[in-house]
């Protein structure tokens, strides 16, 4: 049988939620490394220093995986590492916005903790949402959709802007808008999970997965799916949660 109308606008409502949450997610990070050179020399006058920013954040996003098993296995909802993530966004934004009003050294070292911040934040956001679409497969393609134009949306936002005359600290304000859409698209995810059917092979609903008070979603199945994360699933919870939801 065809889907009902309303689950079908369901979908189509949660994959177009996704795919701004992906964009969301990572445009703020796109829009800095595209700033980097610029940012090095013109504004701290230290060009040789440039890659420190593409290093720097690609550490943090390591270290952003890592710390975000650690979120899992403590316990921490998938909601509130969702929050987590928006957070640590507002807070790199606001750092970078406020180095670049730091003449030399000092404001390149305040410039590299915001890079650092929002490492963090795109490796948690996107690590806890790509584990919660085991209840909603769909979801991993309009993640990747966003996540493609976030390389294209950040670096066109960053030259239009720059060729208005705006300047990097112009730039980086105005991306805390970006958070703001963030929670809003999230929250558009969740009234139209809420409305989607659960799925046929008797997994987790989106509503039950996405709303689990611990794991939020993430069973050792969805873990798995995201290699560095899978140690996690090793974590007694999740066979307790595949026992009670009936999964093999």
């Amino acid at each position: 049988a065809a889907p009902a109308p309303s689950a079908m606008a369901a979908a189509l409502e949660a994959k177009a939620s996704v795919a701004a949450l992906a964009l969301l997610n990572n445009l703020p990070f796109c829009v800095v490394l595209s700033a980097s050179q610029h940012l090095a020399d013109a504004v701290f006058h230290c060009p040789a220093l440039a890659p420190a920013y593409a290093f720097g954040s690609m550490a943090a996003c390591l270290a952003g995986v890592g710390g975000n098993v650690a979120l899992v296995r403590s316990g921490l909802a998938f909601r509130a590492r969702v929050r987590l993530a928006v957070a640590l966004q507002v807070v790199a934004l606001a750092t970078l916005t406020v180095s670049t009003q730091v003449a030399g050294g000092a404001g390149f070292a305040v410039s590299l903790l915001g890079t650092a911040a929002l490492g963090l934040s795109q490796a948690v956001g996107e690590c806890s949402h790509l584990a919660a679409f085991r209840a909603f497969p769909p979801g991993l393609g309009a993640w990747g959709l966003g996540t493609g134009l976030a390389g294209l949306v950040g670096p066109l936002a960053y030259l239009a802007m720059a060729r208005n005359g705006a300047s990097d600290g112009d730039v980086f304000a105005t991306s805390l808008l970006g958070p703001a859409l963030y929670s809003l698209a999230f929250a558009r995810l969740f009234a139209a999970a809420e409305r989607l059917p659960a799925p046929v092979d008797g997994g987790l609903g989106p509503a039950r997965a996405w709303t689990e008070p611990s794991w939020g979603g993430a069973p050792a199945g969805a873990l798995a799916t995201v290699p560095l994360l899978a140690t996690a699933a090793q974590d007694p919870r999740s066979d307790a949660l595949n026992a009670e939801d009936g999964a093999p």
